[in-house]
């Protein structure tokens, strides 16, 4: 039982130190990212393409914009 009891302990302690560990994202994880984001928008671009038209269309054409000084 006592045995046990260490196991618990040591298991719980790894976890602890794994989730205490906090890298940052490197370049080639944004890189592997962007790469995945582009080639979807390329795969999906007919759907992509009618969302974004579709979205635009029902915008009220005669808004005018804030006066940027």
């Amino acid at each position: 039982m006592n045995n046990l009891y260490k196991n618990i302990l040591l298991t719980k302690l790894k976890a602890t130190k794994l989730m205490q560990k906090e890298d940052g994202f490197g370049t080639v994880e944004m890189v592997i990212m962007l790469f995945v984001l582009i080639t979807l928008v390329i795969i999906f671009r007919n759907e992509t393409m009618k969302f974004i038209e579709s979205y635009f269309s029902k915008m009220d054409p005669n808004l005018s914009l804030p006066a940027v000084k």
